[in-house]
């Protein structure tokens, strides 16, 4: 599908903004010694000694790479791009947008998806404006 540029930028924070309001009505937890009982020794003493015990569990996470680099298949070469990546921990989602060019001149965007239980990739391509 051809579009215009930035479409799938606007999908992509429309998206984070819809699990955003659904981390902002779910309950709020704290790190406590109940919460990191059955976990393993060694990360049960890292919630300790890096102070967590009280503070809010996280209950979401937005990851920016400016280096990311994508193989569209096996034989092909590495492609760099930009991407944003969020994540979510009480609805289980996560949502990518990644920016490049192809060929170092053809634009595209893309969005990986897996939110409501379901999984969604989709690439447009932002073609050159004619002369």
């Amino acid at each position: 599908m051809i579009t215009g540029a930035g479409v799938m930028k606007k999908l992509y924070d429309q998206e984070v903004n819809t699990e955003l309001v659904k981390n902002l009505k779910g309950p709020k937890k704290l790190f406590s010694e109940h919460v990191i009982a059955g976990l393993p020794e060694p990360v049960r003493y890292f919630f300790v000694a890096c102070g967590y015990l009280g503070k809010e569990i996280m209950s979401h996470a937005t990851i920016e790479w400016g280096d990311a680099f994508l193989k569209i298949s096996p034989g092909k070469k590495w492609l760099k791009l930009k991407c944003y990546q969020f994540n979510s921990v009480i609805e289980p989602a996560r949502i990518v947008y990644m920016k490049s060019k192809l060929l170092g001149a053809l634009p595209f965007e893309g969005r990986d998806k897996y939110q409501n239980g379901h999984c969604q990739r989709r690439l447009y391509f932002d073609p050159p404006s004619p002369v």
